[in-house]
């Protein structure tokens, strides 16, 4: 489902939201929009969506986990992206390094995923599509 290209979401993409450090990066908390644009959604509210918004969480920082399913084009499939913050957020749910994954279904059963980017050295790197 993915070709496992890799590549690099740069300043370019997110304008001002690129950090100064290597310690600002290991801390940056981004927000919705920021994670919409790297789902492919654009300028567009949650509520605007031909979409489902499964999970969103947040804390003192930010924006940690945002869960969203829409479908996949054929009935019954249907594609869920999930970001999740670096970070120990409590009750299992941690990541050593932002991340945003793709599960892909048929008929609510699990028939693929894809690890799609993740947030390293201050820039969004590309994994797959």
């Amino acid at each position: 489902m993915g070709n496992n290209n890799q590549g690099e979401w740069g300043p370019e993409l997110f304008g001002e939201i690129q950090p100064e450090s290597a310690e600002t990066a290991a801390e940056k908390i981004h927000t919705e929009e920021e994670v919409f644009t790297l789902m492919g959604i654009e300028g567009v509210r949650i509520e605007d969506l031909d979409a489902s918004l499964v999970d969103r969480r947040s804390d003192e920082k930010g924006l940690w986990r945002l869960t969203i399913t829409q479908e996949a084009g054929e009935p019954g499939e249907t594609m869920e992206y999930t970001y999740m913050r670096a970070g120990d957020h409590g009750n299992q749910n941690a990541a050593a390094e932002s991340r945003i994954d793709i599960v892909y279904y048929s008929d609510g059963i699990p028939v693929g995923s894809n690890q799609t980017a993740v947030f390293r050295d201050g820039a969004w790197k590309k994994l797959a599509e």
